[in-house]
């Protein structure tokens, strides 16, 4: 059984084999985005649609012709959710100007040395997530439970007042 589901986002599909098969090992399943749509919005309305804990993107999509970059598309998702948890792979040596729009920028020839770290991160990050929801439905619980007891008791007064 798979931990985590993630897209990943890319042009190239031998790298989504190579790294799919890293997180494999970490029972952790990756989808490919096939065929990059040229409406950005789109790629967004896929990770909600796949329910994804969290997205690789990758820097240079330009080999399908499409008329953004993993930047682009980065930004786009931050600017609609800004918790999913998204890895960043890049074969640039800085991406200072981006820093604080993603929560991990990995090379790609470095991302089979770093696989443990990244899952260690993304773990941590994604059981955070959990536990912060997991808290909101009790409370949630909780309020519902409060209510359906309070119109019990209701119903019960006025019924003794009867």
């Amino acid at each position: 059984m798979n931990k985590y589901l993630g897209l990943f986002i890319d042009d190239d599909q031998k790298n989504f084999e190579s790294i799919k098969r890293l997180f494999s090992l970490k029972n952790i399943q990756l989808l490919p985005y096939e065929n990059l749509p040229q409406d950005i919005n789109e790629i967004y309305q896929k990770v909600i649609d796949q329910n994804v804990d969290f997205v690789i993107i990758d820097y240079d999509l330009g080999k399908q012709a499409v008329k953004y970059t993993g930047i682009d598309v980065l930004k786009n998702i931050r600017e609609q959710d800004a918790e999913i948890y998204i890895i960043y792979l890049t074969n640039k040596d800085f991406v200072e100007d981006h820093i604080g729009e993603f929560d991990q920028t990995v090379k790609k020839k470095e991302l089979a040395k770093e696989i443990d770290n990244v899952v260690r991160r993304l773990t941590r990050a994604l059981s955070r997530d959990l536990s912060l929801k997991n808290e909101r439905e009790i409370e949630n619980n909780y309020k519902l439970q409060k209510e359906y007891l309070d119109e019990r008791i209701e119903a019960l007064k006025e019924y003794l007042r009867k």
